[in-house]
């Protein structure tokens, strides 16, 4: 099970011009990740497409948050591929995750926009 954290934290600055002084307020969402045990099989899938996660070292690819699975699954891998995760994970909790994702991030998110429209509108039909 994954475990992540968020908050806000604040940062206050000063700027100022000639004669006044603005403060300028910046949020930002900071977000832990803690280290995870995914599912064998889920681990085995990951396994089978390490190429995925070519940046990642080969001993952290098994443990990575099921966050970053389902990101560069629904983004890069094959169909196919994608099918099983939806087996491994289930259906319902893809489309969690990736609902959270764009809520979060909006037209920042790390999806490809084609792949974005394409699986809101799949797991609105087949996940709800």
């Amino acid at each position: 099970m994954s475990q992540s954290l968020s908050h806000l934290t604040f940062s206050p600055f000063l700027h100022s011009t000639t004669n006044t002084t603005s403060i300028f307020v910046i949020f930002t969402t900071i977000s832990y990740i803690y280290p995870v045990e995914n599912s064998p099989e889920l681990k085995a899938l990951i396994r089978k497409n390490a190429d995925l996660f070519w940046y990642i070292a080969d001993d952290k690819k098994e443990d990575l948050p099921l966050e970053v699975v389902v990101e560069f699954f629904l983004n890069y891998a094959q169909l196919e591929d994608v099918k099983k995760l939806f087996e491994v994970v289930g259906i319902r909790k893809v489309a969690e995750v990736f609902d959270k994702q764009v809520e979060i991030w909006g037209e920042r998110s790390n999806y490809i926009p084609v792949v974005q429209n394409y699986f809101k509108l799949y797991f609105k039909r087949h996940a709800s």
